[in-house]
């Protein structure tokens, strides 16, 4: 019964033993068979072409998927997880860029080289910029309650263990306060 206790933020890419657990898991297939069932996939599904960004984002929404799968599956079967952040345009890149933010030998993920335009532009940089040696970032690893990743009283997540990161120059209290959020106007900001 919602509200689930999921993982909250896109998932990207998962350990070979946990990717087993969720590949042989039914969950998934019921998943993505109910999925396909609703009004609004049979509707996209039906159109001339298929189903277009604008009418579904990020078809299926994967990333967000793969969170809830996970945080699911290791709740039913008891698991105890390691989640790591990949820094926004440091490790993770959602769309490419020539300056601030740019892919580099820290990077992990880069998206958006899958149109055309974009990989006569960024490829090569990517390749010359992720040259060398791989380096790795900082990390602050604790409970995930206790550095603020879950917030849900009673959630199997907030025993799960999280690792942050510690930015270059950042002071432990400048880390703390980003880990753990702040309050602006009542809300806590992650």
């Amino acid at each position: 019964m919602p509200p689930y206790p999921v993982v909250n933020g896109p998932m990207f890419a998962v350990s070979r033993r946990l990717g087993a657990v969720i590949a042989q898991d039914r969950l998934p297939h019921i998943f993505q068979e109910q999925l396909s069932q609703t009004a609004r996939v049979k509707a996209a599904m039906s159109r001339p072409g298929g189903p277009r960004k604008s009418n579904m984002a990020c078809w299926p929404v994967s990333d967000a998927t793969l969170g809830y799968w996970i945080s699911r599956i290791a709740s039913a079967r008891n698991l105890t997880l390691t989640l790591v952040n990949s820094p926004f345009m440091v490790q993770h890149h959602p769309w490419p860029a020539l300056v601030h933010g740019a892919f580099s030998n820290s990077s992990i993920v880069l998206h958006g080289l899958k149109k055309e335009r974009n990989q006569r532009k960024f490829y090569d940089l990517a390749l010359r910029r992720g040259m060398g040696p791989f380096v790795p970032f900082r990390r602050k690893c604790g409970n995930c309650a206790a550095l603020g990743w879950s917030s849900w009283p009673g959630s199997p997540v907030s025993q799960w263990q999280c690792c942050g990161c510690d930015l270059a120059g950042e002071s432990k209290v400048q880390c703390d306060e980003r880990m753990l959020g702040s309050t602006r106007g009542g809300r806590a900001v992650f």
